[in-house]
């Protein structure tokens, strides 16, 4: 499968919402498998810390030298 727009189209994927129209938008909230697909080809920019908060009492946040590793 090519992880294009159109490689999920063609694998079935469909309901297609840009990021910035989420918090109005009818997210499913059902199970499934869900796919964020970046259309720019710019290096991608990482804030230092998660503005969502801790989780159990940690910091999720890593640093820039893990960030490669965890993304694949």
């Amino acid at each position: 499968m090519k992880w294009t727009r159109e490689g999920l189209v063609e694998a079935g994927f469909n309901g297609f919402i840009p990021s910035r129209d989420l918090p109005t938008s009818p997210v499913p909230r059902g199970q499934g498998v869900y796919a964020i697909l970046r259309d720019g080809t710019e290096p991608p920019t990482f804030l230092y810390q998660s503005p969502a908060g801790w989780f159990k009492g940690k910091d999720p946040s890593v640093g820039m030298p893990t960030l490669p590793k965890l993304l694949g």
